[in-house]
């Protein structure tokens, strides 16, 4: 098992110091913001699909969809959503207006 990643990571948190990473003016400091939007978007979703259980909003997964993007290599907003459009057109539409080809 490699340790190397872990260690480098203690090593950054111990000499650094979580208040010149994630503070006030550093580089980090939007990340702690992701982590609280991260950790309640979920929540109307969930309300929603409890609400109205018959809805196609259910199947929408909020984790995966955020960490979606980080399996994009580097490239714009424009390259992601191109990828999310084409998906869903050969995902909804083609099989439901050319049945005969799928």
């Amino acid at each position: 098992m490699k340790t190397d990643g872990c260690g480098v990571g203690m090593v950054c948190r111990g000499l650094i110091g979580p208040t010149r990473q994630f503070g006030s003016g550093s580089l980090y400091h939007g990340h702690l913001w992701a982590l609280l939007v991260g950790a309640f978007l979920p929540l109307p979703f969930w309300w929603w699909q409890r609400r109205f259980p018959d809805m196609r909003l259910k199947y929408i997964n909020i984790p995966v969809f955020l960490s979606g993007a980080t399996y994009v290599p580097p490239a714009t907003g424009i390259d992601y959503s191109s990828r999310f459009l084409v998906g869903f057109v050969f995902r909804e539409h083609h099989p439901r207006l050319f049945s005969w080809t799928w």
